[in-house]
C-alpha cells in the first residue's frame, strides 16, 4: 500500500483499497477549528446532528455516552486501544450505526462509546463524538492539512494528483480487532524503516518510541 504526497506538510493522500465501495469525484469534507487548533465536522449519526472532533489516529470512530443515549444505544462488549502516551482504554460499542457528512453516506459496523470530557475536560462538552479514517474504509481519501480538510477523490482525480505526486509507503494498521484503522507512513532510517502513525489529533511534540 502506497501514500502519495505533493508536499507532506501540507497535503496528504492516502489510497485506502480495503474493499471497494462507490467513490464520488472531489466530495469534499471541509473541516473547522476549534480551541486548541481542534479540528471538528458536522455529522449526523443515526438522525442526531452534533459536532464531532475529527482524529486520523482516534483508530475506531466514537460517541459520547449522550449521543449513544439519544441514538437509543445502550452501550455493550469491549474494545481496547491505546493513546498515543501509552494510556490504555478499555470502551464499550455501539452496534450499526449510519454516519452522514453532507453529501457522504457510510453505515459503520459498529462505534465506540468514549467519554470525551473525562479525557479532555470542560472543552469536550462541545463533542457528540470522534470520527477517524475508519469512516473512510474502502475510499480514496486526500488528507488536505493546509485547507484543513478531506477530499474524496475518484479515479479521475487520482490519475491526476499521480501526475506530480511522489510515492512513499505506508501501512494500513486495523487494531481491535479490526475495528479500528490508521494508517503508518514509512520514514527510511540507517538501521531500516522506521513506521510513524499520521495523527492528526496529535497537537502536542512528535513522539518516537
Amino acid at each position: 500500500m502506497l501514500i502519495r504526497t505533493t508536499c507532506l506538510s501540507y497535503v496528504i493522500l492516502l489510497i485506502f483499497c480495503l474493499y471497494m465501495q462507490p467513490v464520488h469525484a472531489q466530495d469534499l469534507i471541509q473541516l473547522e477549528e476549534y480551541d486548541q487548533g481542534i479540528a471538528a465536522i458536522k455529522a449526523m449519526i443515526d438522525g442526531q446532528n452534533g459536532l464531532f472532533m475529527f482524529d486520523s489516529g482516534i483508530g475506531t470512530s466514537g460517541i459520547t455516552p449522550g449521543t449513544a443515549q439519544k441514538i437509543g444505544c445502550v452501550p455493550w462488549g469491549q474494545v481496547t486501544g491505546f493513546r498515543a502516551i501509552g494510556e490504555r482504554l478499555d470502551l464499550s460499542r455501539c452496534n450499526t450505526t449510519h454516519v452522514a457528512i453532507g453529501m457522504f453516506r457510510v453505515t459503520m459496523p459498529q462505534v465506540a462509546v468514549i467519554d470525551l470530557e473525562k479525557l479532555m475536560g470542560p472543552p469536550a462538552q462541545k463533542f457528540s463524538g470522534i470520527l477517524g479514517l475508519d469512516l473512510f474504509a474502502g475510499q480514496i481519501v486526500s488528507l488536505d492539512v493546509a485547507k484543513n480538510r478531506v477530499v474524496l477523490e475518484d479515479y479521475r482525480s487520482l490519475s491526476r494528483i499521480r501526475l506530480s505526486a511522489t510515492e512513499v509507503p505506508i501501512r494500513l494498521v486495523r487494531a481491535a480487532e479490526g475495528a479500528a484503522l490508521t494508517v503508518d507512513l514509512g520514514i527510511p532510517t540507517r538501521e531500516g524503516m522506521l513506521w510513524m502513525e499520521i495523527d492528526t489529533g496529535n497537537y502536542g511534540p512528535t513522539l518516537i518510541n
